[in-house]
Order: structure tokens, then C-alpha cells, then sequence
């Protein structure tokens, strides 16, 4: 039925002015996902009720997912007939303005309630969500309605938050997706009268190349999708995901960077996620489903499960020519509220790139798992079963639109009453007219005084008073809660505050104060004058008692620590000491680790050797700290393989050794290498660093002279990380003093060979005078 109602109707589950059945033409349904949601129909103008069919009335309609409110905004005389354009009653929001509110770090929920509470006038709208996000959004100048949907602003739900939006009445739910698989299966053939496709197939891929931060790539370069074969040939793109980091180079101390073989592992999950999730190597496709013309063909009841879904549901559309299943989700249609049947829908494969949602959000959400005491649940659900299976008598009365269990059979007289209709299921103990304490109605509501239950779920939880039991109360210090030693815990202005069982108050939970002007300076955890304050855990799963690993002495300015600190930023220690009491006779020790097993760095002082170690797994930087504090000038660095100084070494007038005892060598033998050759052969240039490289930004400036290593083949080193070459300059000293011993055999050989040439030449001088030649 479609009701009518006056504008400032607030009950509806009566008929209200009456119904528009019978004259109503062409009553029309449509919804797009996240989009418009509204009612059109023509009315005649002088039919019965013509006079309601107005601005601003309300109609009750019947949808896909029930009777939604509709109001009345458009109507147009055309030809003795209005019509009539009614859009949802949430959109009643539109016209109520926020001026400014400020979300910062919430969830979907609290969000959306705070914008419901930020409106210029009060209303009866109700939110709720599902996205655990948290995110800030300060809202400014519009009105609710586009708080909640506008994407082209950046500053609103839909664009901050995300998620689908399910508009109930005056129900709103934003959830993460709305909607189900509800497990049908279609057959997609082309020309078949009544279902339009428009497939693309130019969007597929079927090889990744991926790309992290700072140009980070795969060992393989490329991976393929499982479905590569399905194509006559690969179809190529790059994907950056910019916030995969590898720890190497300049980024090695990056708090954000990881190691380089779990970067490469996360480059590789990211993009199976795009095969496997996003569907990036199937094409794109909408389809148009219009029932009134597909009901003409013979295939109609293959296609008819399509009347048993809703908006945001997904289906499968099998294409048997083309080989290939896409998963499609219902994002717009059109809906008969006479005939109680969709006229169209409209499908949208899931298609979505991953790369562009950030790292982070790529992450699974995982839901947490609380265990709960069940005892009394169990003995709830023994009660409620023997209730029902001691039940004798009681009479059941079918009547009009309702079915009425009673313990008379008059119902003039019943008492103990159970009613189900339409609108929901309740029960009286004072009769037919109620009030029903006990209900369950249609519009989402449960009611009642007591719910025992095993685990609650919920978004928001409304409460009115909780009568628990003794042990919490309200005076005029705040609320408290008091255990049976009499220790309590009050809430109160400001914060929470901590009592022991001798009544004096052991430390403070809340707002800090700045102590020079009186004003709010943070958060402040506190403890009592002269009271200890110790952070701890259970020392066994079964004991009450607390072991403490930091803990603030009762006399003095002592803060000790029992377990092993993790810093995740600076230790400010305001010229006071670090020291180890345990180990101070044996050698003081600083241990640096991440969130991995095992220590990551120590700084230790041997008293055996009297020496002071630094060390860690992955290198040690030393240097002079810039602004940042963070950053380091002239450092040196001792990294895996190699150490590095990124300024001049000066000896000061020392020299540099090398260990050379032939008694610490093992099978020695005389070197054939030509050193003369070798030098020949090297290439010496004059050059500047090329400073767009980022493994050249901390090399000095200005025209350098040096060789190039590659035309030095007994002194090339590789780099472990860059793979670039440096020249070994302990072998170049090596291979020079080579070089100068195998010139000085060449020269001796020389003046030994020269020496002989002239005695030759003075032989022949004396032979050639003695002939009289010369």
C-alpha cells in the first residue's frame, strides 16, 4: 500500500490521509548506490486525494527492503495529471545546516554521530557504522545530507571516512560495504532481448611491474597474473606503491623503511592483492537488466533470482563464449512498490586499482575476540528453556493482519498476551492494550527490562541507569565503583581518580595543567605524594598480584625499571644517568632492539679490557648531529662488508697499517700479475659527481681526479648495497710498489744489457784501430 501523510507526521504505522493505490500511474522506485534515492508516480489532479499530493506531504512506500518515507518535492501539472517527484526522508537533512564542527580521530560512528549533533535544529535521525577507520574532518557552511555524501568535497564523511550508505527511515547506516552475496549466478548472452552489457576490455592487466618508494624494484621486475594465459599476449603497466620503503642507501635508518627481502615480499602480496581482490586482469563491465522486456524472451526464469536481491548485493555474471566469471554488484535500480518487482537494475563489476589507497590501508581489519564468562548466560538460557517446555494451556486467536497467543480465550479478559503482526512481536501482562514492555518492532527496536545475552556487538550503546549492585554509585565526587576491599575508582571532572582501602588517594588519570597560568597542558598520569606508581602485568595468567617493570619509588627520585626498554623516539634525561645496578662491577649495559626477537644494538663498557663497545645487526653511524637532530654531517659508518667516511680522514700526522706478516699467511706464492700492464691499461680522468644520484649527495663538490674502476679490473669492489664498483685502495698501494719493483728489474736488465753494448763497441773500437780503419 502506498499511504499519504500530512508534512509534520511523526506515527506511521497507520494509513495516515489514506491510500494513493488505486489512481497512482506508473509508480516508480529508484535508488543508485550511494546516490539518489526517490520516488516518482503521476496522480491525476482531480482524483480522490489530489488534494494531499503536495509539497512537503510524506508517502509511504513499499521497496525492495521494506516501507521507506518519502517527502514531496517537485510536483508538475501536465495534462490533467501531476507529476510527482518525492525524495527519501533522509534527504530532510539538507535543509538542516551545520556551521562548524570539528571531527578529529574517530571512528565511523562517532563521527557520524557528532555530525547528526552538530545541526542547527533537532531532528530524529539516528546514525550508525561499521568502519573502525578513525579520521578528522572539520565540517564548515553545509548541511548535513552533504556532510554525509558530497565526494567532490574533501572534508566529508564519504570522502574521509568512505562506505556505503543504507537509508533506513530515519535510520542511517554508513558501512563498509552493504549488501551480501546472496550466491546467484548469471549467464550473460549477447542480443538477448532485455540484458545490455557494455564490457571493457582495455582496462585488464595481466603483467605488474612494481614500483616502491624512491624507485624500488623486484629482483624479477615483473609478476604475471594466473590468468596471463587467457590472452593472446601480455597486457603491461607499472603500479607504484609509494609507501614500501626498503631500508638501504639513505633510508636505512628510516623508522618507516624495511628490510629490503620484506619490502620485495610486501612489492609481491600487493600485487597478487591486485589480481586476486581488485580483479585487475578481468575486464570491466555494467549491465543493464530490464525485466519488462527480458519477460518476453524464453530465458526470463534463468533471470528471475534477480528479483531476490537488493542494492550493494554481488552477483556472478558468467560469460560462456568469453570463458570468464566477474563478480558484479547491484548499484542502481528501479522498483514497482504495486506490482512489488523491479522494472530495472543495473550491475557494476568490482574493479578497483589497489595501488592508490595507501599502504596502510591495504592492511586486513581484523575483528577482536573477547572471551566472556558464560555461567550466567547458561543459567538464563536453562530458565528460558524450562519456561517454554512447562508451558500448558494458553489459547491461540488468528485474527486480521495479527496472531494473538493468550491465557484466556477472550480477549476482552486475556491478560498474559503475546502479539505478532506487521509491526513487530510483543508482550503484555495487562491486556490487549498494552503497554507492550516486551517487543521487538520493524523499525530495528528491541525492548525490554531485562536482556541477558553473550556477547554484545555493537557500534553505540545508549544507556539510561544501570542498577548493577552496590558497588557503584554516584555522590558528589563523581561516579565511582568500589571493590569488596573497599578500594574505589571515581570518574569525576577531569579525569579519574584512585583510592585506596585506607581512604587516601594513591594517584590521578586525567587533564594536565600547566603550573605558570593554570591551563590545560595534556594528559597527566599521577601518583599521590609520597605514593609509588608502578606500570605492571600479572605475574602468572592465574595470580591477582601485578609485577611491576617501571616503577617510581614512595622517597625518592628513583625510577627503576625491571625489564628491557624499547624507545621508539628521543630519551631526554635532563643531566641526570642512565645506570644498571646488576652489572655495574661486571660492565654497564645499553640494549637497543626493535620489535623483533633479539637484541638489535648494544652500547656495552667490558670492565675486563676497560673498553666501551657500539655495535648493532645492521651497521653503526657516527657524526655530527644537523637541526633535525636525527641526521648526521661528516659521518662514519660501519655497515655489513664495508665502513664509510663521508669526509676526509685525517691522520694528524699517524699513520694508516695493515697487518703483513708473512707468519699470518698461508701458502704464499710469487704473483705473476704484470703490474705495468695493469696500470697501463687503467683510464685517470678529471670529473664532478653527478649530485641528481642519491648515493652521491654527501660527495664533496668541485672537479675530482680519479680513476675509473672499471678500467681497473685487479681493483674493482663491488658495493653490497648500490652495486656500484670503488677501487681497493690497499691492493692500488700494492699493486704500485709492484709496478716500481718490476721497473727496477727492468732497468737493472737494462744497465746490465747497456754495459755490455759498450764493451762491445770499445772491442770493436780497438779492432777497427788496429786494421787501421779508424
Amino acid at each position: 500500500m502506498i499511504s499519504i501523510y500530512r508534512p509534520d507526521e511523526t506515527e506511521f504505522t497507520r494509513n495516515g490521509l489514506g491510500s494513493l493505490d488505486k489512481n497512482i500511474i506508473d509508480p516508480l522506485v529508484m535508488q543508485d548506490l550511494n546516490g539518489i534515492y526517490a520516488f516518482k508516480f503521476k496522480y491525476p489532479i482531480f482524483a480522490p486525494r489530489a488534494i494531499y499530493v503536495k509539497g512537503e506531504h510524506i508517502i509511504k512506500v513499499m521497496t525492495p527492503k521494506g516501507y521507506q518515507l518519502f517527502r514531496i518535492h517537485k510536483e508538475e501539472p501536465v495534462m490533467g495529471y501531476r507529476n510527482v517527484t518525492a525524495y527519501h526522508i533522509f534527504y530532510d537533512l539538507s535543509f538542516n545546516y551545520i556551521d562548524d564542527t570539528n571531527v578529529v580521530d574517530k571512528s565511523g560512528t562517532a563521527a557520524g554521530v557528532q555530525i547528526l549533533g552538530a545541526t542547527n535544529y533537532l531532528h530524529s535521525f539516528e546514525f550508525v557504522s561499521d568502519i573502525a577507520t578513525q579520521a578528522t574532518a572539520r565540517i564548515v557552511g553545509m548541511n548535513a545530507a552533504e556532510a554525509f555524501l558530497n565526494d567532490s568535497k574533501d572534508n566529508t564523511f564519504i570522502s574521509r571516512w568512505g562506505g556505503e550508505i543504507d537509508r533506513d527511515n530515519f535510520q542511517i547506516r554508513m558501512l563498509n560495504h552493504i549488501g551480501e552475496d546472496r550466491n546467484v549466478i548469471i549467464e550473460y548472452r549477447k542480443d538477448l532481448e532485455g540484458f545490455d552489457a557494455t564490457i571493457d576490455w582495455t582496462t585488464v592487466v595481466t603483467r605488474i611491474k612494481p614500483i616502491g618508494f624512491d624507485g624500488l624494484e623486484l629482483p624479477e621486475k615483473f609478476i604475471d597474473s594466473p590468468l596471463i594465459s587467457n590472452y593472446p599476449y601480455p597486457k603491461v603497466r607499472e603500479i607504484e606503491y609509494k609507501d614500501i620503503k626498503a631500508a638501504i642507501g639513505d633510508y636505512a635508518d628510516d623508522e618507516d623503511a624495511l628490510p629490503l627481502e620484506d619490502a620485495y615480499a610486501e612489492l609481491r602480496r600487493l600485487v597478487g592483492l591486485e589480481y586476486s581482490q581488485a580483479e585487475i586482469d578481468r575486464p570491466t563491465a555494467t549491465y543493464d537488466v530490464q525485466f519488462v522486456r527480458l519477460m518476453n524472451t524464453n530465458e526470463y526464469k534463468k533471470y528471475a533470482a534477480l528479483q531476490t536481491i537488493y542494492i550493494g548485493d554481488t552477483v556472478k555474471v558468467r560469460h560462456i563464449k568469453e570463458d570468464i566469471d566477474l563478480t558484479a554488484k547491484v548499484i542502481s535500480y528501479e522498483y514497482d512498490p504495486i506490482q512489488k518487482k523491479y522494472t530495472k537494475i543495473s550491475l557494476g563489476s568490482i574493479k578497483q586499482t589497489l595501488s592508490g589507497s595507501g599502504y596502510g590501508n591495504l592492511q586486513s581489519q581484523i575483528d577482536a575476540i573477547k572471551q566472556v564468562e558464560i555461567s550466567n548466560l547458561e543459567a538464563s538460557i536453562d530458565r528460558a528453556t524450562g519456561l517454554l517446555n512447562t508451558a500448558l494451556g494458553g489459547y491461540v486467536l488468528k485474527r486480521n493482519g495479527e496472531l494473538l497467543i493468550m491465557d484466556t480465550e477472550d480477549i476482552t479478559t486475556a491478560v498474559k498476551i503475546w502479539r505478532w503482526n506487521l509491526n513487530g512481536l510483543g508482550y503484555s501482562g495487562t491486556g490487549y492494550a498494552g503497554p507492550y514492555r516486551t517487543a521487538i518492532t520493524n523499525d530495528g527496536h528491541f525492548v525490554a527490562d531485562f536482556i541477558d545475552v553473550g556477547v554484545l556487538n555493537a557500534e553505540l550503546i545508549k544507556l539510561g541507569w544501570n542498577n548493577i549492585n552496590t558497588q557503584v554509585g554516584i555522590d558528589a565526587s563523581g561516579l565511582w565503583v568500589e571493590n569488596d576491599n573497599g578500594e574505589k575508582t571515581y570518574m569525576k571532572k577531569g579525569g579519574l581518580s584512585f583510592i585506596n582501602k585506607y581512604a587516601e588517594e594513591t594517584g590521578f588519570l586525567g587533564m594536565g595543567y600547566n603550573t605558570t597560568d593554570n591551563t590545560i597542558n595534556g594528559m597527566l598520569i599521577g601518583a599521590d605524594y609520597q605514593k609509588q606508581m608502578s606500570f605492571g602485568r600479572k605475574a602468572t595468567a592465574e595470580s591477582n598480584a601485578y609485577a611491576p617493570f617501571m616503577r617510581l619509588e614512595e622517597l625518592y627520585d628513583l625510577l627503576k625499571f625491571f625489564v628491557p626498554i624499547e624507545l621508539n623516539n628521543y630519551l631526554e634525561m635532563n643531566s641526570n644517568t642512565i645506570w644498571n645496578v646488576g652489572e655495574i662491577y661486571g660492565g654497564g649495559k645499553i640494549r637497543l632492539t626493535t620489535n623483533n626477537s633479539g637484541t638489535q644494538g648494544s652500547i656495552i663498557f667490558n670492565a675486563s679490557n676497560q673498553m666501551l663497545l657500539l655495535g648493532s645487526v645492521a651497521g653503526v653511524s657516527m657524526g655530527i648531529l644537523n637541526g633535525d637532530g636525527v641526521t648526521t654531517t661528516g659521518r662514519f659508518e660501519v655497515r655489513t662488508g664495508e665502513n664509510i667516511s663521508f669526509q676526509n680522514l685525517n691522520m694528524n700526522g699517524n699513520t694508516i697499517t695493515n697487518q703483513s706478516d708473512i707468519r699470518l699467511k698461508k701458502n704464499p706464492v710469487t704473483t705473476e700479475l704484470d703490474a705495468i700492464a695493469a696500470i697501463e691499461k687503467m683510464r685517470f680522468i678529471e670529473f664532478e659527481w653527478d649530485k641528481e644520484n642519491p648515493y652521491n649527495k654527501t660527495k664533496p663538490d668541485g672537479l675530482q681526479f680519479g680513476m675509473e674502476a672499471q678500467y681497473a679490473p685487479c681493483l674493482q669492489v663491488m658495493d653490497q648495497n648500490s652495486n656500484y664498483l670503488s677501487v681497493d685502495s690497499g691492493k692500488q698501494i700494492n699493486l704500485n710498489t709492484l709496478a716500481i719493483q718490476q721497473l727496477v728489474a727492468r732497468v737493472k736488465a737494462s744497465e746490465t744489457e747497456l754495459a755490455t753494448t759498450k764493451q762491445e763497441l770499445a772491442d770493436l773500437k780497438e779492432i777497427l784501430t788496429s786494421k787501421g780503419v779508424i
